[in-house]
């Protein structure tokens, strides 16, 4: 009995912890947290070693206050895309590349001045160059 009373108090104070960092200390801006978010519901590991971290695709969700979408190819993008016979532009890299917090990223503002080419955000947060050259001539 006294075992189970222990184990009762230790669950129902773990579940108490839990809601309370939930819902009164995330407040969805704690970049450790938004950073863990981000990690766990929208990259995955890649089955090739060589890629090491590659993106989940057509997920959403939001991170540091600012929504993310994810398309067909793993690629963020805020606005829709028509199919059109424009040049492409890619543009590779990390965090700084895939906008971390940033509500309009800067492959958002090329595609809104560019008209001529469709740029594409394949940035991919705690990447470096190597894995996303690898991730680009491997899965692109």
């Amino acid at each position: 009995m006294k075992y189970l009373l222990s184990l009762s108090s230790l669950l129902l104070s773990l579940i108490l912890l839990e809601i309370f960092i939930r819902f009164i200390i995330d407040d969805g801006m704690i970049y450790e947290i938004e950073m863990m978010k981000y990690a766990n519901e929208i990259k995955k590991i890649s089955s090739n070693k060589k890629i090491g971290i590659e993106h989940k695709k057509n997920v959403k969700g939001t991170y540091m206050g600012a929504e993310v979408f994810l398309d067909k190819n793993g690629f963020r993008y805020n606005y829709s895309k028509k199919e059109n016979n424009n040049k492409k532009i890619l543009m590779l890299g990390d965090s700084m590349t895939f906008g971390w917090g940033a509500k309009d990223t800067f492959s958002d503002l090329l595609n809104q001045k560019i008209k001529t080419h469709d740029v594409f955000n394949a940035g991919i947060g705690n990447t470096n160059t190597i894995m996303q050259i690898n991730n680009f001539f491997y899965n692109f």
